[in-house]
């Protein structure tokens, strides 16, 4: 067990977790095309920067990183900003945090991890707390909870790409080389959405997204994840709604829920469980 391996997932699991409401807030402002470009954009300047200065890396598996930043930032990003414009924030922290129910069975059959009963224990203990959490929707919140919980299967693929991937490149080479590959891709999609009216205040929740909100956990959690079983380091995103229900109240007057209380009491209990 790795002391700063587990400081670095916590201190990620919190970034990403104000990651919801911000988006929620700058969703007023643009569309989740153009909020999925801009908040790649600055990554992609920030390693155009890094490469030019420190030197690019030589031999890049540009198929596996492909994947990285297809399933790592074009998928989950699109899905979440559109889903969230159906759904609240509070709920699109919990469905996200749902990787590790698929990460666990996709670790056993592609890395050969050990499946353990506390793992599946674990997985299934936190399915029921997020079966409380979200409860049945109907309507538009139903189609914004699907793409919401589409974004976290990507999500769950991404972890065994990374996993893979940190055998054969540094953490910073690996966050480098994705988002320069997946600027241009999500570009490419602009003209599906109307231009919006850009204000200073969009523009700065947008840098804080992509470097203090992506940049950052992100390099954090690949850092992390050099020392730990993937099928244990994904159960630390079932703490990313505890952070997000937070924000969201303290950021957007969200109403907590008794629902919501007791899944998440039952969602850390699965952390828990899984750890053992």
């Amino acid at each position: 067990m790795s002391k700063k391996a587990y400081a670095e997932m916590s201190a990620a699991t919190l970034l990403y977790g104000l990651t919801f409401p911000l988006t929620a807030i700058v969703l007023r402002d643009m569309g989740p095309l153009y909020l999925s470009a801009v908040r790649s954009f600055w990554p992609f300047i920030f390693f155009i920067l890094y490469f030019l200065k420190r030197g690019y890396p030589e031999n890049p598996n540009y198929a596996l990183l492909l994947s990285i930043s297809l399933f790592g930032l074009v998928l989950p990003l699109v899905l979440q900003n559109i889903g969230m414009l159906y759904t609240t924030a509070s709920l699109a922290s919990i469905i996200q945090s749902t990787p590790p129910i698929f990460v666990v069975f996709l670790a056993f059959f592609i890395l050969k991890e050990n499946l353990t009963a506390p793992k599946i224990l674990g997985v299934l203990i936190g399915i029921a707390g997020i079966v409380v959490v979200v409860g049945i929707e109907e309507g538009s919140m139903l189609l914004g909870n699907i793409l919401i919980a589409c974004s976290a299967i990507s999500l769950a693929f991404l972890a065994i790409f990374e996993k893979i991937a940190l055998s054969k490149h540094t953490p910073i080479e690996i966050l480098g080389i994705t988002s320069i590959i997946g600027f241009p891709i999500l570009l490419a999609l602009l003209p599906f959405e109307q231009l919006p009216s850009f204000t200073m205040s969009s523009v700065i929740l947008t840098i804080i997204l992509s470097l203090g909100c992506t940049v950052l956990p992100y390099f954090l959690w690949l850092d992390g994840l050099k020392n730990l079983e993937v099928s244990r380091a994904i159960v630390f995103s079932y703490g990313i709604p505890a952070f997000g229900i937070l924000f969201s109240i303290m950021l957007l007057n969200e109403t907590v829920t008794l629902r919501m209380i007791v899944g998440m009491a039952v969602i850390l209990f699965s952390i828990w469980v899984s750890q053992k």
